[in-house]
């Protein structure tokens, strides 16, 4: 069973699930995972598989921002992103960019992340034309993330494009950051903390109620958390060895 999740990056809490179909993949269950949310005014990111002119437009429809990966399943639009941000790197020529840096150190490793956004505009329509921004509902702005990391000696450099409706630096670089806590926020503590992939459950609707159940416990507890100041952890042993703690525990969330 595939699940495609949405997270909230700010609260730590899964907002809603939706299982893909047996015969589909995430394209397909996306849109109707976001029909399921208030999106107004917020901000979505999403990994370059939902990087699709529908889920644009869906994200458009319900008022929303988007921030889009873009990789090599748009070839010629990230050729184009890559080369307009090549010019927006010179000191002179019309293409201007905004740019946010952030430096991070600890558990000897160095990253330095320099975020570029590039409004686009009649000075951008010799890369990325009007009937691009045409079939893109919302979009306003090509955005880029590289990202210098060093550690024990060795340094590597990597670079994502985005497609944002929203031209604003700061706040894609806040979106673009937080994107992967959904990794070791969401998938790690489950598989981790609550065993969800060694759970061998296959039959009838049971591993996505188990699944359903798995969340909603994730997102009490971590409510739970602010109050109790435990670890998940000892919270969810503590309530194995005693019923009355789970009163507690919610109690201390609603």
């Amino acid at each position: 069973m595939h699940l495609v999740s949405a997270w909230a990056h700010e609260s730590g809490l899964v907002l809603g699930q939706v299982k893909c179909d047996e015969k589909s993949n995430e394209i397909t269950a996306i849109p109707d995972l976001l029909d399921m949310l208030d999106l107004e005014g917020k901000l979505v990111t999403i990994d370059a598989m939902g990087c699709q002119k529908t889920i644009a437009q869906k994200l458009h429809e319900n008022k929303a921002d988007y921030a889009l990966t873009l990789k090599d399943n748009h070839q010629t639009l990230c050729t184009q992103a890559a080369l307009l941000m090549a010019e927006a790197d010179g000191e002179d020529g019309p293409v201007k960019g905004k740019t946010h840096r952030t430096d991070d150190r600890g558990h000897g490793r160095e990253e330095m992340r320099l975020y570029t956004v590039v409004e686009l505009s009649k000075h951008t329509t010799h890369r990325v034309g009007d009937d691009v921004r045409a079939e893109w509902p919302g979009l306003s702005a090509i955005g880029r993330v590289v990202r210098t990391r060093t550690e024990k000696g060795k340094t590597s450099v990597q670079t994502r494009y985005y497609l944002l409706s929203d031209p604003g630096v700061k706040r894609f670089a806040k979106a673009a950051r937080g994107h992967w806590g959904i990794e070791n926020k969401l998938h790690w503590v489950l598989d981790v903390t609550m065993g969800e992939d060694a759970n061998r459950t296959s039959k009838d609707h049971g591993p996505e109620n188990l699944a359903i159940l798995r969340r909603l416990a994730l997102n009490l507890l971590r409510m739970a958390r602010e109050h109790t100041k435990k670890t998940m952890t000892k919270m969810r042993k503590r309530i194995g060895y005693n019923v009355n703690y789970l009163e507690e525990v919610l109690n201390a969330v609603f």
